[in-house]
């Protein structure tokens, strides 16, 4: 099998002939690399290193000279009866993952083509021919974390435990903390959920950013009148403000992004959160604390007590603490909060069905926001498209003037193929009015309030 100075160089040529790279920069750098260096590297590492060819160039070429196909893993599930075929021990010293099984040839998947004694042993091993393909390092390292992370998961565990100050040895009741991070100037909050299984502990960390909350109301995507609504309503001096959306749907974010607007050194905010996810500057917040009989109901009782100008309340979760907010925004206090229903109108009713009266509800309300959150096409690779009439119609845009663009992403490098790039908010904004206090008074439905705004 030819060396890994010998793959190098041929890579080389190769990457020349398609105006990748001109022939006095490859042997320049050829020229400057000392062959012990070059054998000691994987074919073609040098240049992912200098940055001169990426990961999926690389892998294409490798193909290409070594006549092997080449396969994306992103969208592959590996049984697990296949991963066992081939001990763990063997497949991460060579970077490689038995992918199918059809009849009896076995498809394995390589960052590097193998030489006959490795195919040899493997073949031994699994008594199947193999079909080697070549994939890209990175879904190597996706593949071996995915599929071979039992072993150390418990390990991980215990780190991931300890770190955020949790009792390693509780695995039977769920627990919750928090890990703070700096990832290069970054600095990074871990939210830690463990849940007993009847198959172990499970762990979900959720990662925050602590900048994502130094956001302006201007940049969550609301639109112009929306946006001027809700700026003009949060300087009110008293009054309930609710974000309402699904888990993830950035409501605390839109809260945040709110106070960061209203905040100043003359008002005294208190926040009370079920954990404080982002530490605010110059802002009080209480969080909830069961063991210590800190509940929302509680700690907005003590709040009230403390001479607030604006109150926060992480969520709305039983009649109790609906009332005393309620009762906050009626006696000179600006509160937000959020509520979890499908949209703002839906808020209205799920305040009235928690058993808040409507004479604490139609007063204390000012306005109510609903929002999601949807990917961005990418704008590296978006283009124009004219969907027909009938996909429109599918999707209820019948009515769609035929003039209006359309946009789609192709899948490009900079979005990993997906055609997306990151979320914007979309929000419906439902102010408050005479008719629809009229409307929660006589304890009108969700659909008739719809229809209404």
């Amino acid at each position: 099998m030819p060396t890994a100075e010998d793959v190098t160089s041929r890579l080389g040529q190769l990457l020349v002939e398609e105006g990748l790279l001109s022939r006095k920069h490859l042997d320049d750098l050829l020229g400057s690399v000392p062959e012990a260096v070059l054998s000691r590297k994987r074919p073609g590492e040098i240049f992912l290193e200098k940055g001169l060819v990426g990961e999926e160039d690389l892998t294409r070429l490798l193909g290409t000279l070594y006549n092997l196909p080449v396969m994306r893993l992103d969208k592959v599930h590996i049984r697990p009866a296949i991963l066992r075929l081939i001990p763990e021990a063997l497949a991460r010293r060579h970077r490689m993952i038995p992918l199918f099984l059809v009849e009896s040839e076995l498809t394995l998947a390589v960052t590097q083509p193998l030489d006959q004694k490795t195919l040899d042993q493997i073949t031994r091993q699994t008594a199947c021919t193999i079909a080697p393909v070549l994939i890209r390092r990175s879904d190597a390292d996706m593949a071996f974390g995915l599929y071979y992370a039992e072993a150390g998961a418990e390990g991980d565990e215990s780190r991931e435990k300890l770190m955020a100050e949790l009792d390693i040895a509780e695995r039977q009741k769920p627990q919750d903390g928090r890990i703070e991070i700096k990832v290069g100037s970054k600095e990074l909050d871990l939210r830690v959920s463990t849940l007993p299984t009847v198959f172990g502990e499970k762990v979900v960390l959720r990662l925050l950013n602590r900048q994502s909350v130094q956001v302006d109301l201007d940049v969550l995507g609301f639109s112009s009148g929306s946006l001027e609504t809700i700026k003009r309503l949060s300087r009110e001096p008293y009054g309930l403000i609710l974000v309402t959306g699904p888990t993830g749907s950035g409501k605390s974010t839109t809260l945040y992004a709110a106070l960061n607007f209203i905040k100043s050194p003359e008002l005294n905010i208190v926040t009370v959160e079920d954990p404080v996810e982002y530490q605010l500057p110059g802002i009080n917040q209480v969080p909830v604390n069961r063991k210590k009989d800190v509940t929302f109901a509680t700690a907005l009782r003590s709040i009230l007590r403390q001479d607030p100008d604006i109150i926060l309340v992480g969520e709305i979760r039983d009649p109790e603490t609906g009332n005393i907010a309620c009762e906050a925004a009626l006696t000179g206090h600006l509160v937000l909060s959020t509520l979890h229903t499908n949209d703002a109108p839906s808020a209205l009713t799920r305040l009235l069905e928690m058993g808040i009266e409507p004479f604490l509800v139609a007063p204390s309300l000012l306005m109510i926001v609903g929002q999601r959150l949807v990917r961005t096409i990418c704008p590296a690779c978006a283009e124009e498209v004219r969907p027909s009439r009938e996909s429109l119609a599918g999707l209820g845009l019948a009515d769609v003037p035929p003039d209006i663009t359309f946009h789609r992403g192709r899948g490009c490098d900079a979005c990993g193929r997906r055609g997306y790039k990151g979320r914007t908010g979309i929000h419906e904004v439902l102010v408050m009015d005479e008719t629809l206090r009229e409307m929660i008074a006589a304890r009108a439905t969700a659909n008739a309030i719809r229809k209404y705004a």
